[in-house]
């Protein structure tokens, strides 16, 4: 049930999130070291594939177990979805929330890739794909192809 303040004016919703994401003045800058991530939702629900993928990747973060539309869920999101990630990098003074299970996966394999090749060295480690990194690199036939498969699942499934 969408919240009463929304269903007369449903661009409040977008500017609302706009407006969370507008905090960043550094929108975009790549993370380049692992960043304090919380994962605010019911394990009982679709946060559980965050925790998979979070377990997957072998990276330490904080988990607020919360149902949808609770005080805690709308904390971080104007409707109280959840799943939501909570994304506090000190490198580039940022904090920001990613919403919605695939694209938060989505965005864990990115960073997953992005540090693990700030990590590699030009030596014989160059040649060995990590066993961490679990989405495809953007504009690449295979992404597409994880987009597409990831998309019909969350839409038609």
């Amino acid at each position: 049930m969408i919240p009463r303040q929304y269903v007369h004016n449903p661009l409040r919703i977008v500017s609302r999130m706009a407006s969370s994401s507008a905090a960043m003045s550094s929108d975009n800058k790549t993370i380049k070291s692992w960043p304090k991530l919380t994962l605010y939702g019911d394990l009982n629900m679709r946060p559980f594939r965050n925790v998979w993928m979070l377990e997957e990747i072998g990276f330490g973060y904080h988990h607020v177990n919360c149902k949808p539309w609770s005080k805690r869920a709308k904390a971080v999101h104007p409707l109280g979805k959840v799943p939501a990630l909570l994304v506090e990098d000190d490198d580039n003074q940022q904090q920001f929330v990613v919403v919605e299970s695939a694209a938060i996966n989505t965005f864990l394999g990115d960073i997953t890739r992005e540090i693990e090749s700030n990590k590699r060295t030009h030596d014989d480690t160059m040649n060995k794909p990590s066993r961490r990194l679990l989405v495809p690199p953007p504009a690449t036939r295979l992404r597409a192809k994880y987009d597409s498969l990831t998309l019909f699942i969350m839409t038609e499934l």
